[in-house]
């Protein structure tokens, strides 16, 4: 539906995010001089030593000066939310959510509080293909030419909002994880930004586009044994998972009760080096670059030239 009202100069915008992937639009919005109020990050991680090591979001809100909150649970985020009412910037102007792959459901009583604006969810594919977590290294398990940004209202039922915008991402050959997510990353952020243009006191002057629910399919969580490559599968299969699996979980490989991380490969019609992998369309999944249980980054050439 598209509305229609008095523009919002500078709208309060309160942003949701957790790892890498929202470390641009969140950036490029403090940048640009968005009026961010609040960012809502994850808890900080255990890190060497003892040390906390706080996630991206939390590093940039304290470089420009906004209020992080980090919530364990859902429940309380409105708790939160209604704290802010009592900061001098709230002046019953209710500010405008923006989430990008924050991990946890957000309450409806909490998507409530924003009427009436909602909070925008970048998700990064063509909805309803791969709502969930891994949309990504979905795509490229699954061998897909294309993929894309969605940008939808946030509802209580998991990528299940209407589509404000999308836009389609082609996947080139040797396409990772890392180099997928930095390009959604940059697309989703223009297409947010051109959706900021259009904001008014009631909401966005664009036409929504209701998704078919009956056409949805669900992405998982991928777990590390997942990532494990081994020779009950094709060569393609292997070569797939090292480039959606490189970040995390990280693809790896057993070789004489090591575990090696595997960075990339390539797929060969015979064995080129010991730790090349028979796959079981009778090709080998030859890695190229590895690094060792308790060593760093290297070549096969050089960790085979050591051993």
């Amino acid at each position: 539906m598209t509305t229609s009202g008095a523009k919002i100069p500078n709208v309060p915008i309160i942003f949701f995010g957790v790892d890498r992937f929202p470390a641009l639009p969140l950036e490029k919005l403090l940048e640009g001089g968005y009026n961010v109020k609040a960012i809502f990050a994850a808890p900080d991680k255990d890190g060497r030593g003892g040390k906390k090591k706080p996630p991206i979001a939390k590093v940039l809100g304290e470089k420009y000066n906004i209020p992080v909150y980090q919530p364990l649970k859902g429940r309380e985020i409105l708790p939160i939310l209604q704290s802010l009412e009592d900061e001098e910037w709230y002046q019953g102007q209710k500010p405008l959510g923006v989430l990008v792959s924050y991990g946890k459901i957000i309450p409806q009583s909490a998507l409530d509080w924003f009427k009436p604006y909602p909070i925008i969810n970048i998700h990064p594919s063509l909805l309803p293909k791969y709502r969930g977590s891994s949309p990504v290294e979905s795509a490229i398990l699954n061998g897909d030419k294309e993929t894309g940004v969605s940008i939808i209202e946030l509802v209580a039922e998991m990528d299940a909002g209407d589509i404000l915008a999308v836009e389609k991402i082609s996947l080139e050959p040797g396409e990772t994880s890392s180099s997928l997510y930095e390009k959604a990353a940059n697309v989703g952020w223009e297409m947010v930004a051109k959706l900021l243009r259009s904001l008014n006191n009631r909401g966005f002057e664009v036409a929504l586009l209701q998704q078919d629910h009956s056409k949805a399919t669900f992405t998982p969580r991928f777990e590390k044994a997942e990532a494990e490559l081994d020779n009950s599968q094709t060569a393609e299969t292997l070569e797939r998972k090292v480039r959606a699996f490189d970040v995390s979980p990280r693809a790896f490989m057993m070789y004489d009760g090591k575990r090696f991380q595997v960075h990339a490969g390539e797929i060969t019609d015979k064995r080129e080096t010991e730790l090349d992998i028979a796959t079981a369309d009778g090709k080998y999944y030859s890695p190229t670059e590895i690094t060792p249980e308790g060593k760093r980054r290297m070549t096969v050439t050089d960790y085979l030239r050591g051993q």
